[in-house]
């Protein structure tokens, strides 16, 4: 009898608490185009001819959403245009996203690479080294972005666009860092082989 009332007071604990989870918690976002900021500083060309531009989106200035518990959204964050005539070339980027609501700041940093193709076509990659870390909301929920990668084709010139994806959690999400992916996988990869090894050996 006691096991059974122990039981249903968990259980109904749990359904109160999942209850007070469901109920979302909207917040207003506003980006502030003046404080926003992305820059390349550092551009290495080897090669004809090449260069880099990078400039805020637009469509930033006055971006405004709600967001509720649990949900994401993706806004225009900068444009990217590089020119290359068969070249190579790394880039370092540097940005800065601010906010009026709720006053705060996201900043990361990457670096990408691009070569030519046939005077006209641009391949390249762009990979954030550091990405923003959340920020407690102070109601019990916390706020994370995450800058976009980009990979892929483009002609010389064409406009590449990247987003940043803002998302709310009732708790943070750590991204790992492409140095720690790499790591995971090199560690997958020996353990799948020692482990077939073995196999090899007791056989």
């Amino acid at each position: 009898m006691n096991f059974r009332k122990a039981f249903a007071l968990i259980a109904s604990t749990i359904l109160l608490s999942g209850a007070a989870q469901a109920d979302p918690i909207a917040i207003d976002i506003v980006t502030s185009y003046d404080d926003s900021s992305v820059a390349a500083p550092h551009v290495a060309c080897h090669g004809l001819s090449c260069a880099i531009e990078v400039s805020l989106s637009e469509s930033l200035d006055g971006e405004s959403f709600s967001l509720n518990v649990g949900e994401s959204y993706d806004i225009d964050f900068f444009d990217v245009q590089v020119w290359a005539k068969f070249a190579v070339g790394q880039v370092s980027i540097e940005a800065v996203l601010a906010l009026v609501t709720p006053d705060f700041s996201f900043g990361g940093s990457g670096d990408g690479i691009f070569g030519s193709f046939f005077g006209h076509i641009v391949a390249g990659a762009l990979l954030w080294d550091h990405q923003p870390e959340p920020v407690d909301l102070g109601d019990g929920t916390f706020l994370q972005v995450s800058f976009q990668n980009l990979m892929g084709l483009t002609e010389s010139g064409a406009t590449n666009t990247v987003h940043a994806t803002f998302s709310r959690y009732s708790a943070p999400v750590s991204v790992p860092e492409p140095g720690a992916l790499g790591l995971l996988g090199l560690g997958l990869l020996t353990m799948a082989l020692v482990g077939r090894r073995k196999r090899v050996i007791a056989s």
